[in-house]
């Protein structure tokens, strides 16, 4: 083989040898090599700036009634309401007690000013003496009246008595008569009264008395 013919297979071969590197590249490209082992993790970056807020998402639904908180304190007192209003007076005057008509005592009287309408109970305590003769009946109606000279004769109506059987003497009896008497605004007197039903004159007086005039508001 001559000079050229000896270069033209170099040059061959050159090309053939390139060919195959070529190759050798393209596929170590297109076939990879196995997988390495995972590294170690990397520090972590620093924070990253917030975004924006998002939309407000929708409502949930209602949790169960949590339970009653304990009870606060006290709160200041309100005004007082209309109340009771009383009014009392004493005696220890002497009165004869009449036979033929009705005899107010001369101390037992009470006066009382509402400010409005409502209900008046009135009640007495009262000492009545008698000075009794055997054989002779005492009885003595007493009461609280809203006017001096009635004596009611009806469940209001608290009776004195001593009976004829008892010996002669001087007898000491208590009674407490009670009424109630409608009311509007305004003043009001009452009296203790007394009527003998039996007795000789002036044999029965009233010695002492109490009286409470008691107003309650409607």
């Amino acid at each position: 083989m001559g000079a050229s013919g000896g270069s033209s297979l170099a040059r061959l071969l050159s090309l053939v040898a390139i060919a195959i590197s070529v190759l050798a590249l393209v596929l170590t490209l297109v076939i990879p090599g196995p997988a390495g082992s995972t590294g170690p993790a990397g520090v972590a970056g620093p924070t990253g700036p917030g975004g924006a807020q998002g939309p407000t998402g929708p409502t949930g639904s209602r949790g169960p009634t949590g339970a009653n908180g304990s009870t606060g304190p006290a709160g200041p007192a309100g005004p007082a309401g209309a109340g009771t209003i009383m009014a009392t007076s004493s005696t220890g005057a002497t009165t004869y007690i009449n036979t033929s008509t009705c005899t107010p005592y001369a101390g037992g009287v009470v006066t009382i000013s509402v400010p409005a309408n409502g209900t008046l109970v009135v009640q007495a305590q009262v000492w009545v003496e008698f000075a009794h003769t055997l054989g002779t009946s005492n009885l003595v109606y007493i009461t609280v009246s809203n006017l001096p000279s009635t004596c009611n004769n009806d469940t209001s109506v608290w009776p004195l008595t001593v009976g004829s059987v008892e010996a002669n003497g001087t007898y000491d009896l208590g009674g407490f008569p009670m009424q109630e008497f409608p009311a509007t605004a305004g003043t009001y007197t009452f009296y203790i009264t007394g009527y003998m039903i039996s007795g000789a004159p002036d044999s029965a007086y009233f010695w002492y008395a109490n009286m409470a005039a008691v107003y309650y508001p409607a």
